[in-house]
């Protein structure tokens, strides 16, 4: 990975998607995706800023909350839209928690 900034991008898309996707296909690339996207985030995170554990965490929720809208994991009652708003809120959040460490570029 060579731009968070880029990554935590196509995952808004991504989240954005699971409104629209219906075949047990489309969900399932749009989850594959995501976790894949999701776990270099949190690589990332470990080798590069430290580890921090706010970030690691709202990767976990942004994980949870994508497979929840796409019926990959529990919802605990929770219809997809409301999952879709908390995976975009653990977005912003990661994407501020990020801007505030300090790059080479």
């Amino acid at each position: 990975m060579n731009d968070w900034r880029l990554v935590i991008g196509k995952l808004n898309e991504i989240v954005k998607e699971t409104s629209t996707a219906t075949s047990q296909g489309e969900k399932a690339g749009l989850f594959a995706s995501a976790r894949i996207l999701l776990s270099d985030l949190d690589a990332f995170v470990v080798g590069e800023v430290g580890g921090d554990t706010y970030a690691r965490e709202k990767i976990g929720e942004a994980k949870w909350h994508i497979g929840a809208a796409l019926d990959f994991d529990i919802d605990n009652g929770h219809p997809a839209e409301q999952h879709r708003a908390w995976a975009y809120g653990a977005l912003n959040s990661l994407q501020s928690t990020l801007n505030k460490v300090p790059t080479d570029d």
